[in-house]
């Protein structure tokens, strides 16, 4: 497991490592992707059975609160490459927006999905999406060239140590109560 692990660890710094060096519209579109990944992932989390038909039947059956998150993401994203108004204008705009959205996504399906699930979905975004563009408009300072390495260096070094903490030390627990 362990080898296998850095193995990708290692195969997605490389790939990761061109679209950084290439930056601009390569970095844009991968992060989109890499955030639609993350919201799928927290999804099957939070709503594991999402993908099982449900009782409810309408027009409004097939609609998802992820499904929400997910559209709000390149929404947001273009929104950074093409300011509207301002930075925090657009922020407040799209967070307004997809609050709404997600409780009538809420109301429609009522039985479907619980309120926790609403609130995963709203925080899914921010968690994933809106942390994820802080490297795309770090890549963008002057200099973000270099800067954007310090993200990734740091994030992937402590995940790695963290990892092999929980391997070397994992059957002694740390805070037992």
């Amino acid at each position: 497991m362990f080898k296998q692990r850095l193995l990708s660890g290692i195969i997605l710094v490389a790939v990761m490592a061109a679209v950084f060096v290439i930056g601009g519209l390569a970095l844009f579109a991968a992060l989109i992707m890499i955030s639609c990944i993350g919201i799928h992932e927290l999804q099957r989390v939070f709503c594991p059975n999402d993908a099982e038909p449900n009782a409810a039947k309408g027009l409004f059956s097939r609609m998802t609160v992820f499904g929400v998150a997910y559209a709000a993401t390149p929404l947001y994203y273009f929104l950074l490459r093409i300011p509207v108004v301002s930075a925090e204008d657009d922020f407040a705009m799209i967070s307004t927006v997809l609050l709404i959205a997600l409780l009538f996504v809420y109301v429609c399906t009522f039985p479907k999905y619980q309120a926790h699930q609403v609130m995963a979905a709203f925080f899914s975004f921010f968690y994933v999406s809106v942390m994820l563009s802080y490297i795309y408009l770090t890549r963008e300072l002057p200099h973000g060239a270099y800067y954007v390495w310090l993200i990734i260096l740091c994030s992937w070094g402590s995940d790695t140590c963290a990892y092999c903490v929980g391997v070397l030390f994992g059957r002694h627990k740390m805070t037992p109560v």
